[in-house]
């Protein structure tokens, strides 16, 4: 039986990787980081109200099997691009820092499909950047997944990112072979795969680019792992 730790669990896939696990049999303690307690009521679950400014906060985080990593925002929502790389970059070092010391065993972290710490996009390079720096950490394995546009209700309106959707859409039909990683991605079926290769207990540094989430969230074929 295993202990979980999810970091952005209001977000679009946090939501949904929570509840996942809420109903998994395997995990019989569920943490979440909260800035302020959720209407939710679960056995399993333990709410942390957590300031990811506060030193003090990480030293206080339980050790537990797998850390779901699930932070992220917007330039936009943001307001810069200094306060971008602080929740998308700083804030997921650090918690894979500190956990990493009190011997957690898996780190799952959403990045983003095309991360590349040398890219000409913003985004691209800071989620780069930070599967660079998360890599060095010592956990049994690291899981970078990497999915397309996610698909998914979320509680505010981005209405670029709408547009994307429905565009992704109509894009995905047409899309095969080497480009069926550019299928947007149900934030479900994403929550469901980090589930899944949590399970694997494999070793190691791994990225799952988005055609492999998508077949390892719906559990209909094979999952094949690159391994860096």
């Amino acid at each position: 039986m295993k202990a979980a730790l999810i970091a952005g669990a209001t977000g679009l896939t946090g939501k949904n990787l929570l509840y996942s696990l809420l109903n998994n049999k395997n995990y019989v303690r569920v943490f979440i980081l909260v800035r302020k307690e959720l209407a939710i009521k679960d056995a399993k679950l333990t709410q942390l109200v957590f300031n990811y400014d506060n030193d003090q906060n990480y030293q206080d985080l339980p050790v537990v099997d797998d850390v779901f990593c699930c932070l992220g925002t917007t330039i936009k929502k943001a307001g810069s691009e200094e306060a971008f790389i602080k929740v998308d970059m700083d804030y997921p070092v650090k918690l894979a820092d500190i956990c990493s010391k009190k011997g957690c065993k898996n780190f799952l972290i959403v990045t983003a499909l095309g991360a590349d710490k040398n890219s000409r996009v913003f985004y691209n390079r800071v989620k780069g950047q930070v599967e660079e720096k998360i890599k060095i950490f010592i956990f049994d394995a690291i899981y970078f997944c990497r999915p397309s546009i996610l698909l998914g209700d979320r509680a505010e309106l981005r209405v670029g990112e709408e547009i994307g959707k429905f565009l992704s859409k109509l894009i995905s039909l047409f899309l095969f072979g080497t480009w069926r990683k550019y299928k947007a991605i149900e934030s479900s079926v994403l929550a469901n795969a980090m589930v899944e290769l949590a399970a694997m207990n494999e070793k190691g540094v791994h990225v799952i680019e988005s055609d492999r989430l998508q077949v390892l969230g719906r559990k209909d074929g094979k999952v094949y792992v690159s391994v860096v």
